[in-house]
């Protein structure tokens, strides 16, 4: 037993408030640029999907309009937070993953 107990605590225990709070402070502010980061690369992968819809190049069984449809809806629909996201838009995020799963499957053979 030491006459100094403070000086025995390892510096990143939960008992000790400064060193943690600093980590929080940095986990934050890593988590907001993570989600900035992830937010603009949503929207490029949903462009790249708008593209892939509209492409009339590709083959698959939904006919031409119901694709612009698809393409239409699929940035409100793949944009907005999985946990956030009303029936119609999941509804249109499994006929977007069908129609394109159907396209992959004509291109592989």
């Amino acid at each position: 037993s030491s006459c100094f107990p403070v000086l025995n605590r390892h510096p990143a225990s939960p008992a000790d408030p400064a060193p943690a709070m600093g980590k929080r402070a940095a986990a934050t502010g890593t988590i907001q640029a993570w989600k900035r980061f992830r937010g603009a690369g949503t929207k490029s992968k949903v462009n790249t999907i708008v593209s892939v819809l509209k492409d009339s190049t590709l083959e698959c069984q939904v006919p031409a309009s119901a694709r612009s449809m698809l393409a239409e809806g699929a940035p409100t629909a793949l944009s907005t937070a999985v946990e956030q996201r009303h029936k119609f838009q999941i509804e249109m995020f499994a006929l977007i993953a069908e129609t394109l799963n159907d396209m992959a499957k004509r291109l592989q053979g």
